[in-house]
């Protein structure tokens, strides 16, 4: 894959001074599906709720709030039922990867996460209150945005299946996974034709499929097994038995470790959702091979503000290196009116900031037989992205570029299958961001926790983090989930 896009969209609208440039053309996104109205302040109508409403009472949602994210927005008849306002402003958007075979990145699994009990997520009035904001999210945070070219995944509660609200979503790309929680009566299970006939990829669990819904499976065209509490003795057979057309998938869930990815395949799962790639793996060796040296090294050079004639030899040392370069520069992404032809020309265009942002990306891209370094890079890149915006907040800019840079680096040791330390022994770098890779502390550390613990998407430690750094969960969903289109925007047209 080409680092054009990701430099182009790394260094924003900024065109180096010595060649003229043409300003490249803005992407316009296709129109999305027109959003839902939005509503009042989660923090204003939690009150009401507490207070208890008279039986049948709507909430009004039709007024509009200027520059609120709708992850904060309700549309649910209460039926006077009390729901305390902990329970409902704990809410905070999850992302997890889904890959394929090769170790790509084919979707995300988009969830709505709180502390409810199970009672409380059994209930159908949460169940519905829940599933609303998680479908206002997708529309006024951009989600829809990844269903371009990536599947979008989403759990149905049964209190949603006949939800008209859904309705409004697009069919591309779509998946709704429906949950087994409470009671699942026939009234529930007579929406799921309406959600076929409107051309929604329908996917289950198999454990359900083989206890209640048989029947319901053949119409399904994923079932997910979950790799956390796997059955005793499970056999593909058993899994494969519930297929009835060729182009019914298994999607392995909680896949977060070699072990559980080999046990996935064992079982014959195509899809495999969560985090095995951004693991050390410690039975292998270690991924500093000599293009990932020779990389590390010019990263030090040009912190170091090495003369340009000195780059310029290492990277003629290396023709592959000096290609990758000749061709980024010549990219349409650049906006360039005439070919730069040798390496101190490109050199000097970049500059030394944008050089070594260049070089930090090359990193990922450079290692031999490593697929699963571009699914790492992507993770690499949300949390760069989350964290130096929400730096942009209280540092000045130099600070958050760090920041940023800072985020890029916080997988090196996965790439590098080496402990944190060693991975960056090689680097020359800052102080702060030292501290925060190695040791966990100083100035840069609280803005990659909280892009880490979004990623692991751990409640309590999304709570604590977003409230050291004064924000609110509707703020950390906006900024969360603007990463991720962010990250994943550079793949289109790469």
């Amino acid at each position: 894959m080409s680092l054009g896009k990701y430099f182009k969209r790394l260094i924003g609208s900024e065109q180096p001074a010595p060649v003229a440039a043409e300003p490249a053309a803005p992407v316009m996104p296709e129109a999305a599906p027109k959003a839902p109205p939005s509503g009042e302040p989660l923090a204003e109508i939690v009150p009401a709720l507490d207070k208890g409403l008279p039986q049948g009472s709507m909430i009004d949602t039709e007024v509009e709030v200027a520059g609120k994210p709708s992850t904060s927005l309700l549309k649910v008849q209460t039926h006077g039922e009390r729901n305390t306002t902990d329970s409902l402003r704990q809410k905070f958007f999850r992302r997890d990867p889904v890959l394929n075979q090769y170790h790509q990145v084919i979707g995300y699994r988009l969830s709505l996460r709180s502390a409810l009990s199970d009672e409380n997520q059994a209930d159908p009035v949460l169940q519905t209150m829940r599933g609303e904001m998680l479908v206002q999210g997708l529309f006024s945070l951009g989600l829809l945005e990844l269903a371009k070219d990536k599947q979008l995944i989403i759990d149905l509660p049964p209190a949603m299946w006949g939800n008209q609200q859904i309705m409004r979503l697009p069919r591309k790309n779509m998946v709704f996974m429906l949950s087994w929680l409470g009671e699942v009566g026939k009234e529930q299970m007579d929406q799921v034709p309406a959600l076929l006939d409107a051309g929604y990829a329908l996917g289950m669990d198999f454990m359900v499929a083989l206890r209640d819904g048989r029947e319901l499976g053949r119409h399904m065209t994923y079932f997910t097994v979950d790799m956390a509490t796997l059955p005793a003795g499970l056999r593909p057979e058993k899994l494969r038995g519930l297929f009835t057309r060729p182009t019914q998938k298994m999607l392995a869930e909680n896949v977060n470790s070699d072990e559980a990815l080999e046990a996935a395949k064992a079982l014959g799962c195509h899809w495999y959702q969560g985090y095995y790639f951004a693991r050390r793996q410690p039975l292998l060796p270690p991924r500093l091979d000599g293009n990932r040296q020779r990389i590390l090294m010019l990263l030090n050079l040009v912190r170091q503000r090495a003369e340009i004639s000195e780059l310029e030899e290492h990277f003629k040392r290396d023709a592959a290196l000096s290609y990758r370069l000749l061709r980024y520069i010549n990219s349409p992404g650049t906006g360039l009116i005439q070919t730069v032809r040798s390496i101190a020309h490109a050199l000097i265009i970049l500059g030394y900031d944008q050089l070594y942002r260049w070089l930090t990306l090359l990193l990922y891209a450079s290692g031999k037989g490593d697929p699963r370094s571009q699914a790492l890079l992507k993770s690499a890149l949300v949390r760069a992205r989350l964290a130096e915006t929400v730096a942009k907040r209280s540092l000045p800019p130099a600070e958050s570029d760090a920041v940023f840079i800072t985020g890029i680096f916080s997988l090196l040791d996965v790439l590098f299958n080496a402990p944190m330390e060693k991975a960056v022994d090689g680097l020359s770098l800052p102080e702060p961001v030292l501290n925060a890779l190695v040791k966990d502390e100083g100035l840069y550390a609280p803005f990659l926790r909280l892009a880490a613990a979004c990623e692991e998407g751990e409640e309590t430690a999304i709570i604590t983090q977003s409230n050291a750094l004064g924000l609110s969960a509707d703020e950390v969903n906006e900024l969360h989930m603007a990463a991720l289109v962010w990250a994943e925007s550079m793949d289109q047209d790469a």
